[in-house]
């Protein structure tokens, strides 16, 4: 993907959407780092749990693909589809863009009209307490493995 925010808002703005190989692992296993081409437009009015929005980390100033999975005071909790830890408070400013599709394998997905993308967002959302619970117990089980 593009590194830089204001490139990548200045792209959008010409053309209405930017595509680019994705990197990282965050977003397993919608998106394989370097094979995958996400379909970027420019943010709606509002978002909904679900959508992927494109925005600059606070952290390290990358770009970053994350999926929306909650709001807390109206603001958007943001968490890549791998990972265990949220982000919030992304300054409106900060967001580029949202996820409308992607390639993979030459192959075309709409977001909104793929039956198979809504089903696995509705998993990834739906299983996280219990997939958050199985990484705690295996990573205590590897811990006590080592002390063993």
């Amino acid at each position: 993907m593009i590194e830089n925010l204001d490139i990548a808002k200045s792209l959008l703005e010409q053309n209405g959407e930017i595509t680019g190989l994705t990197s990282g692992n965050s977003m397993r296993p919608l998106f394989r780092s370097g094979k995958d081409k996400a379909i970027i437009i420019p943010p709606p009015e509002n978002f909904k749990v679900g959508d992927v929005l494109l925005y600059r980390n606070k952290t390290d100033d990358n770009l970053v693909l994350h999926r929306i999975v909650k709001f807390k005071k109206g603001c958007p909790v943001l968490r890549g589809d791998s990972m265990f830890l949220t982000e919030t408070g992304i300054p409106h400013e900060n967001i580029v863009g949202i996820l409308k599709g992607f390639c993979r394998n030459g192959k075309h997905y709409d977001c909104q009209k793929h039956i198979g993308y809504k089903i696995y967002v509705f998993y990834i959302i739906s299983s996280y307490p219990i997939r958050k619970f199985s990484h705690k117990v295996l990573s205590a089980l590897k811990r006590f493995k080592k002390t063993t």
